[in-house]
């Protein structure tokens, strides 16, 4: 072989191995720990461990938990529910997080169950988009999925990519790594507020009413655009379910109003998550807590922020209707 040709081989060995040893370090450095997926707390990953260190942690005897999306966090202030219940300061727990699903519920039950089972009642928010199944796995599904939930959860493509995430962590993380290295670039790895009731302030304000018309179409589409029936969010639901009533906690199901705009719309764009949602809440027994339409209830356009994330105002209103809905149904039982 002449020297050229050799020297060229020799190279291109050499970046083959040298790439392949960047790829392992990558895997076993970065994307395995699990430091990578709690250094920037305001991310999909990282806003568990606030969740964990500043809220669960601080709490002293919570009797009430609350958990869901971030329209549940938005719609029930724990100070509003305490005070609609006669309950003492600290009572209820809001764990409501940004684009939160029964995944992300169980996870936090699990890995906090010594203080959360110790309440009394758990409310669980309900979301339409909890029934598509062409939704993509969240960062929280990527840094906690065990191999069976992986598999049992998920179907076609999205199967196959949290299989492939469960093996190699890198393609998990990739997009944690990405938004992770554009923070340190920018030095914005910024902290995520609490409110003083320990909720999560993911929003830099929070106006006690909102506009009168708002686009909804934007948000709707983004969860209905690709739609197809699935189950995997129902079964993490279920797991919930029995593990918090294996200790002894009552459960019940919660909705949160959306904009009468929203559900308009989601009935004529979009007819068959429509007809998917409203044969699932019928289903239920007991009937859920809440309500989906806003004038059912009482609550004007301005009593949301956008589409469907109650204002301050919107939010005292429906913690009333929770407490006298909770008592109709004779909670708590003395």
């Amino acid at each position: 072989m002449p020297t050229a040709a050799r020297l060229r081989s020799l190279l291109r060995g050499k970046a083959t191995r040298l790439c392949l040893a960047l790829l392992l370090l990558v895997e076993l450095g970065v994307a395995r720990p699990d430091w990578l997926w709690r250094l920037v707390p305001r991310s999909g990953a990282g806003i568990v461990d606030v969740l964990e260190t500043r809220v669960i942690a601080r709490a002293e005897a919570p009797q009430i938990i609350v958990m869901g999306s971030s329209r549940v966090r938005d719609a029930l202030s724990p100070r509003d529910l305490e005070r609609a219940l006669r309950l003492p300061t600290g009572a209820v727990l809001n764990l409501g997080l940004t684009s939160g699903t029964p995944f992300d519920a169980v996870t936090l039950y699990r890995r906090n169950r010594a203080k959360l089972r110790t309440a009394r009642l758990l409310l669980v928010g309900l979301e339409d988009w909890y029934l598509n199944g062409a939704m993509a796995p969240t960062e929280r599904d990527r840094r906690f999925a065990d191999l069976s939930e992986r598999w049992s959860d998920w179907d076609g493509e999205l199967r196959l990519s949290l299989l492939l995430g469960y093996v190699w962590r890198t393609y998990d993380a990739r997009d944690v790594i990405r938004e992770t290295l554009q923070a340190l670039a920018r030095r914005r790895v910024r902290d995520v507020p609490l409110a003083p009731d320990g909720r999560l302030l993911w929003r830099a304000d929070e106006p006690q009413t909102g506009p009168v018309d708002v686009d909804v179409l934007a948000e709707l589409d983004g969860f209905f655009r690709d739609d197809r029936p699935g189950l995997g969010r129902r079964a993490q639901l279920a797991r919930l379910i029995a593990l918090a009533q294996a200790d002894g906690l009552e459960v019940r199901l919660l909705r949160v109003p959306w904009r009468d705009a929203y559900l308009d719309a989601r009935h004529t764009r979009h007819p068959a998550a429509d007809a998917r949602w409203r044969a699932w809440i019928d289903s239920l027994t007991p009937p859920p807590l809440g309500a989906e339409r806003a004038s059912a209830v009482g609550l004007l356009p301005t009593d949301f922020v956008d589409y469907g994330h109650l204002a301050g105002r919107g939010a005292t209103l429906f913690a009333s209707l929770i407490a006298d809905q909770l008592r109709t149904s004779g909670w708590p039982a003395r």
